[in-house]
């Protein structure tokens, strides 16, 4: 089993197909790759609002292929599933105190 804390620089491995926040500062990566598990996980601050940045993944995601499966909305939270090939995607968005973070999740549908 191999885990990978790439600290706050996004990983070498991560899909390009993954939209990642522009101008957002990773605050950590990590990557899995084992028999059972392979995926990427990143955590985000953006200085942009919750708005603009929901706005960016939901184009993002379209953009680049992925179909969402679902979209659960609260106030300035919301979560996105989304699928493509035999990957599985979840970005959470939120907003407290005025700083807007994110959390991105993909890896291989098992």
């Amino acid at each position: 089993m191999t885990i990978a804390s790439e600290g706050s620089k996004l990983p070498d491995d991560y899909p390009k197909d993954v939209p990642v926040a522009s101008g957002a500062k990773i605050v950590m990566a990590t990557s899995v790759n084992n028999a059972d598990n392979k995926g990427s996980s990143l955590v985000l601050e953006s200085a942009d609002s919750f708005d603009k940045t929901l706005a960016f993944y939901k184009k993002g995601l379209a953009d680049n292929g992925w179909k969402v499966d679902a979209t659960i909305s609260g106030e300035k939270m919301t979560m996105i599933t989304a699928a493509k090939d035999t990957r599985q995607l979840v970005v959470q968005i939120g907003e407290s105190d005025g700083k807007c973070s994110v959390t991105q999740s993909v890896g291989v549908k098992r």
